[in-house]
């Protein structure tokens, strides 16, 4: 399942926050995490943006996790806009292993982003 948030604006801030749950539903311990990486890419064509490619984010480049909470900045860096059309999709793939790298879990969301004329 994708995830859908707003559209926003190219060349703008993001701020992104989930739950990270194990195969019961439940909440996985700030201890019990041992990865969480980031992937945020064009979804017409899989580019990668940003060099966001299985970047860590646990508690690094803009991600922070607290007792089961992610939040993830994406700077404007990670929202431009590629295409021609007025808005373009991006699609953000978010993985994690817990329990020593033995178990583990992934989130796709689909990230919206409008065209601004002469933003960069």
């Amino acid at each position: 399942m994708i995830s859908n948030l707003p559209a926003y604006n190219q060349g703008s801030t993001q701020l992104i926050a989930t739950t990270l749950k194990d195969e019961t539903g439940t909440l996985i311990p700030t201890a019990s995490i041992t990865t969480i990486t980031a992937t945020l890419t064009v979804r017409a064509t899989g580019a990668v943006i940003n060099s966001r490619s299985a970047q860590n984010i646990k508690n690094a480049n803009g991600g922070t996790y607290d007792e089961g909470v992610l939040t993830l900045t994406l700077s404007p860096a990670d929202s431009p806009h590629l295409g021609v059309a007025k808005e373009e999709e991006h699609l953000l793939l978010l993985c994690w292993t817990y329990n020593s790298g033995t178990q583990g879990g992934a989130e796709q969301i689909l990230l919206r982003v409008r065209d601004v004329e002469g933003v960069a």
